[in-house]
């Protein structure tokens, strides 16, 4: 997708109450675009926004069920750069572009610039969960994690090293 000059692009999700989600938007070229976006709720009223040099991430618990817009557009100096991006979404719960993770199992994967992987897990409430995130020692960056039980509450969000118990909330 490319941001044109002057212009906004615009992509539509559906949500229900109470469902996390999260989106990150990145410019894929480096360039002089200063990605942002806004999104707005069923009923058109602002819902959150969020910018940043490369990547900008917001995460928000969708408080109806509807159709939401996001709006991406550029914030840079005379908000005339163009540009590259991709938008990343997931919401939780529910969200398992990775997969369903088994007890004592790992995933392995790769993340591009603001990419996000998503993954499932069963517990019972009560049940300790400990979950590792871990990059290879050749890697300069952070990985962070975050663990979201339903209806979507979240319980923390750590960075690297990533290595903490969770337990389930009760019901």
């Amino acid at each position: 997708m490319e941001d044109q000059a002057g212009g906004d692009d615009e992509h539509t999700f559906t949500a229900s109450q109470g469902e996390g989600v999260f989106l990150r938007l990145v410019d894929v070229e480096g360039g002089p675009l200063t990605p942002a976006f806004t999104i707005y709720g069923p009923s058109g009223a602002a819902v959150i926004s969020a910018s940043s040099a490369n990547v900008a991430s917001a995460s928000f618990s969708a408080a109806v069920t509807g159709t939401y817009t996001v709006v991406v557009y550029d914030v840079s100096s005379g908000l005339s750069a163009t540009g590259d991006y991709r938008l990343y979404f997931t919401r939780a719960p529910g969200a398992s572009a990775g997969g369903a993770l088994a007890p004592g199992g790992a995933a392995f994967g790769h993340l591009d610039e603001g990419a996000i992987d998503s993954y499932t897990f069963f517990a019972i409430a009560g049940d300790r969960v400990a979950l590792q995130l871990t990059t290879s020692p050749r890697v300069r960056w952070s990985p962070r994690s975050r663990c979201t039980a339903p209806p979507a509450a979240s319980w923390s969000t750590r960075s690297a090293p990533v290595s903490r118990p969770h337990r389930s909330p009760s019901r």
